[in-house]
């Protein structure tokens, strides 16, 4: 029995034994899915989501791109935080705010100023004062994961820079509390005996005088500008938190020697969360970016 050899110009085909890497998965569209679930959330949509998360989870690891698994991951999770929240039980409104969200950013800032402590939403939407003309980043895509970096379009920091602009910021009022630094502002006084009539009159300036006849006015030395010691007193006063930290009773430093926050990470966030409010009531016209820069989950 003879071999037939095969057509010169036809090749044989080869066998090979390489394997071919997955195709990468695409980050971009797992947004796109996860933001179309977010937006319109239904039960079989998000286990919809939550498999082909898993795939491209699947691929990304067989791939060796590890960050892009780590993102993939997070997506994940928000996924199933949504499942176990049953989102697809979410009312109208809150519907209607997501979309909001999305197509309005203006309208966004707007909300996330109203949620801040003293700002009712007449101040916010008729005419915003001088420290709301400031303007701010855009929010953080829908989908978007922490692991990427994403630039501020209008400081160029990274989120991390920002988090260790607020950090140190709140480290500032944090000690400016806890020293209480007083000085007097004007030295007149009084004579303690005048001639017949008003003779013992005795003028009240701020609280806390140092002299019975003293005209000046005490202040507290503050990162941003020097506040009057009765305002101050009276705003830490309504707040058990901002108390403790000017009695002295608390951390001693929000910041770790070597970096980052204290080891006690939850507390610190606590204490800077409420010495940023406190300096966005004075006026702070960078408190407020640094309140939404730090990291409320720590602390929830």
């Amino acid at each position: 029995m003879t071999m037939t050899r095969p057509h010169p110009e036809v090749p044989m085909p080869r066998k090979t034994t390489t394997r071919t890497a997955p195709r990468p998965p695409s980050l971009t569209a797992a947004e796109r899915t996860v933001r179309a679930v977010w937006l319109n959330p239904t039960q079989d949509g998000l286990q919809t989501a939550r498999r082909k998360l898993v795939r491209a989870m699947w691929r990304a690891r067989r791939a060796g791109l590890r960050t892009r698994y780590t993102q993939l991951r997070t997506l994940y999770r928000q996924v199933c935080a949504a499942q176990a929240a049953r989102d697809w039980e979410s009312s109208a409104p809150e519907l209607a705010r997501r979309a909001r969200n999305v197509q309005d950013p203006t309208q966004y800032h707007r909300e996330q100023i109203q949620q801040l402590p003293g700002q009712s939403a007449l101040l916010t939407l008729s005419s915003p004062g001088e420290r709301y003309q400031e303007p701010r980043p855009a929010p953080r895509p829908l989908g978007r994961t922490r692991t990427r970096i994403v630039h501020d379009q209008f400081s160029g920091k990274t989120r991390r820079e920002r988090e260790r602009a607020a950090r140190d910021h709140a480290e500032q009022y944090y000690q400016a509390l806890r020293t209480w630094d007083v000085h007097q502002i004007g030295g007149g006084k009084l004579p303690r005996e005048k001639g017949n009539g008003g003779g013992r009159m005795r003028p009240i300036v701020g609280n806390w005088a140092s002299a019975p006849y003293d005209l000046g006015t005490r202040e507290v030395d503050m990162p941003w500008r020097n506040v009057p010691e009765g305002v101050l007193a009276q705003l830490v006063n309504t707040d058990p938190t901002l108390s403790a930290i000017r009695d002295g009773t608390t951390l001693a430093t929000l910041l770790d020697p070597r970096g980052g926050w204290h080891p006690s990470k939850p507390q610190a966030v606590k204490y800077a969360h409420a010495v940023l409010t406190l300096a966005f009531h004075l006026g702070d016209p960078h408190a407020q970016e640094h309140l939404r820069t730090l990291p409320i989950a720590e602390i929830q």
